[in-house]
């Protein structure tokens, strides 16, 4: 059984049912809490296709994340504990990027001894034949198992996602929790805002939706953090459910 230093009393590496090793998680995780960073070499995306060989090693299976910058993170070189995490069709945490940085934060509460797993959502070149279906074989044993580990390629609208425009949905990360009241958000969406540090604050929801951290439905009336500023931001229709944020600290 292995650990990660830094990590020591959060997650530990160790043989999972799912597939060879896994984390799991060694003490109660909150919702929306860092687990840890996901490090590794940085390598353009050339170099990877040029030498895909030396990454095909064990058929279906990577350590190379994708920051969607022409480079990736090659997490078997130098990497954090966290690349053995495996595949879930219905996960307990989510990737974000942030500056060039992989960060992994927990979906929902965790308890411990339950195994981490993220959507890896692969994508690859050409039609999604049985043959490459089998190579990239998901065993997750989740009652919604899609059976792959590639990213679904059906076009209907996904909770989280924008089809209309056909950008990828906003990486959300919590970044601290100032007052009961108030949390600072990093919020990046493609061809739409960035934001480094934007201040929310807790209201009512006015409208049913979706809580943008969590997908957790979210009713008219709900307790949720809304995005402030003036002249209104780019993202004032978000709102991100009160129960998706309490194991942050309050200053």
């Amino acid at each position: 059984m292995r650990s990660d230093k830094s990590s020591v009393s959060r997650f530990v590496v160790q043989p999972s049912p799912v597939h060879g090793q896994g984390v799991f998680a060694n003490q109660d995780i909150g919702r929306a809490e860092l687990i840890a960073e996901y490090k590794g070499a940085r390598v353009p995306w050339q170099h990877v296709v040029q030498r895909a060989s030396s990454y095909g090693k064990t058929p279906g299976h990577t350590f190379l994340f994708d920051i969607g910058d022409g480079t990736v993170i090659d997490g078997a070189r130098g990497g954090s504990s966290v690349r053995w995490m495996n595949h879930g069709c219905e996960p307990n945490c989510k990737a974000y990027i942030f500056d060039g940085r992989v960060f992994i934060y927990a979906l929902g509460d965790v308890k411990r001894g339950e195994e981490l797993t993220i959507n890896y959502g692969l994508v690859v070149d050409g039609p999604q034949t049985v043959e490459l279906r089998e190579l990239y074989r998901c065993q997750c044993g989740s009652p919604n198992c899609r059976g792959t580990m590639l990213a679904e390629t059906s076009r209907s609208k996904q909770v989280g996602s924008d089809t209309s425009s056909g950008l990828k949905p906003p990486e959300i990360r919590v970044l601290e929790r100032p007052s009961a009241t108030t949390i600072i958000v990093s919020w990046c969406e493609a061809g739409r805002c960035h934001y480094g540090e934007q201040v929310w604050i807790l209201k009512k929801a006015v409208r049913d939706g979706y809580c943008a951290l969590s997908y957790v439905p979210v009713k008219a009336g709900d307790r949720v953090f809304v995005p402030r500023g003036t002249p209104p931001p780019l993202n004032h229709d978000a709102c991100i459910s009160q129960n998706a944020v309490p194991g942050l600290p309050i200053g």
